[in-house]
């Protein structure tokens, strides 16, 4: 249940932060200005992300790199405005319980914090819990009118196999989040 309560308090926040009625300086939905920070944009996420960028004063997208190695796609951005950061890529492969393999990327975008400084975001949108979304913490604790939600795509299944330290670290990243998805 303390989980629950946790994530039902920090809708309500981010509620209050983007309804039109909320106190004055609070961002709105219309006056936010959105920092997204993700691995690569995948072709099929465009038009959404397009249909968001309409609905805010300003969208910024942060990408650790236009497309990972093992996608058989191209780089698609549409009308986004996309700015690939100075990142160190480095390829793990990864043995699940169950027995298959997979080979993963694992990114270091590491001028994040540069970056978010200076696009100056009232709300950043982090995808996954590892390093952009530490410097991401980072901008949020030491920024304390931003909000920080963080984009957790994986399930508990995919996260068999882990090592402790990455659960101790998502754990401390998720106290920082004003919500979670």
């Amino acid at each position: 249940m303390k989980g629950a309560h946790r994530t039902l308090y920090a809708s309500k926040r981010l509620k209050r932060m983007t309804h039109k009625s909320a106190s004055p300086g609070s961002p709105t939905l219309e006056t936010a200005r959105i920092a997204l920070l993700m691995s690569f944009m995948w072709p099929q996420r465009v038009g959404m992300f397009e249909a968001l960028q309409a609905a805010v004063a300003d969208l910024g997208v942060f990408v650790s790199t236009p497309m990972e190695r093992n996608r058989p796609w191209q780089p698609i951005c549409g009308k986004l405005k996309i700015v690939v950061q100075k990142t160190i890529t480095l390829p793990t492969y990864w043995r699940h319980p169950l027995g298959f393999r997979d080979i993963n990327y694992i990114h270091f975008p590491v001028d994040t914090y540069a970056r978010l400084r200076r696009y100056r975001p009232s709300v950043v949108i982090s995808q996954q819990l590892g390093f952009r979304t530490l410097m991401a913490t980072v901008f949020r604790l030491l920024h304390p009118r931003s909000r920080l939600i963080v984009w957790a795509k994986m399930t508990e299944h995919q996260q068999k196999g882990k090592r402790p330290l990455r659960f101790a670290l998502r754990k401390v990243l998720l106290r920082f989040a004003d919500a979670v998805m």
